[in-house]
C-alpha cells in the first residue's frame, strides 16, 4: 500500500509498510462471540499459546470491543530530546481498513501517547481501535459513544513529546507481556486483551465457535433444570453418557 502518513518518523524505523489484512467476513465471526476475549483466550490455551495480555489494559469507554490485523509502533525512552519523534499519525498511515494500532512503550505511564487528536487521526485513517502499553489523555473525550475504542494502562495529562521516540512501526512490539507482529490479530473488550498469531486465525476461530456452541446447550440445559439434583440427572441420562455439552 502506499503510506499516507506525515513523514514524521525515518523511513529507515519502517520495519514493512504493507501488513496483511484479515478477511472482513473473520473479523465478523470473531465480534459476534459473547465475550469475546475469554473464548479467544481459551482456544489459545487448547493450542498451547499463552496470548493474553496480562490485567491492567483497560477500555477507555466500557463497552468497547474491536477485532483487528495490528500495525505495530514501538516507543523508547528519548535519547536525544530535540529529535525525538512521535510516530502515530505516520502508523495510522500504514495501517489497512479495519486495523488495531498496536502502540508499545514498554509499560511507560508518565506521559499520554495517545489523545483525542491521535484517535480522531485513527479513526479518519479507518483504523478500528487503538491498544496502548502505557498512557492515554483527553479522557472526556475518548469516552465518547462515537469516538474510535481505546484501551491503554492509564491516563496522564501530559503528553510524550520530547520524551518518548517512536523507534520502529511495524517491526515486533511487546504490549503487557505478549509479543505483537504486524498482522496478528488484535481482540479487545471489557475482559481485557488477548493476540491470535496470524497463522493461528483461522484455527483459533473454529475453537471459539465450536466451544460457543457446546456452551450455548449447556447454558440450556442449565435455564431448564429445577435444581441441583435435577441437572444432574439430567447429566447422568443424557443419551449414551456424553455431556449435553459436547
Amino acid at each position: 500500500m502506499e503510506p499516507s502518513g506525515v513523514g514524521t518518523v525515518p523511513a529507515d524505523r519502517v520495519r514493512a509498510v504493507a501488513v496483511p489484512a484479515t478477511a472482513t467476513e473473520v473479523i465478523e465471526r470473531y465480534l459476534a462471540l459473547p465475550d469475546m476475549t475469554c473464548a479467544v483466550a481459551d482456544a489459545l490455551d487448547s493450542l498451547g499459546l499463552d496470548a493474553a495480555c496480562r490485567p491492567g489494559l483497560r477500555a477507555v469507554r466500557p463497552g468497547s470491543r474491536v477485532c483487528g490485523p495490528a500495525v505495530t509502533l514501538r516507543y523508547e525512552p528519548a535519547g536525544d530530546p530535540a529529535a525525538a519523534v512521535l510516530g502515530d499519525r505516520d502508523l495510522y498511515g500504514l495501517a489497512p481498513i479495519g486495523a488495531v494500532a498496536v502502540i508499545g512503550t514498554g509499560g511507560h505511564t508518565g506521559h499520554a501517547v495517545v489523545g483525542q487528536i491521535s484517535a480522531a487521526w485513527a479513526a479518519l485513517a479507518g483504523v478500528a481501535g487503538i491498544v496502548v502499553d502505557g498512557a492515554v489523555r483527553d479522557l472526556d473525550a475518548l469516552s465518547g459513544k462515537d469516538v474510535l475504542p481505546v484501551w491503554s494502562l492509564g491516563a496522564a495529562p501530559a503528553n510524550a513529546r520530547r520524551r518518548l521516540d517512536a523507534a520502529e512501526l511495524n517491526g515486533p512490539v511487546r504490549i503487557a507481556d505478549v509479543l505483537v507482529l504486524p498482522g496478528d490479530l488484535a481482540v479487545a473488550d471489557d475482559n481485557g486483551t488477548v493476540v491470535v498469531p496470524a497463522s493461528a486465525v483461522e484455527d483459533v476461530l473454529a475453537r471459539c465457535e465450536t466451544a460457543e456452541a457446546a456452551e450455548a446447550r449447556l447454558r440450556q440445559v442449565l435455564a431448564e433444570s429445577a435444581d441441583l439434583p435435577a441437572l444432574l440427572a439430567t447429566l447422568r441420562h443424557h443419551t449414551e453418557g456424553a455431556p449435553p455439552w459436547a
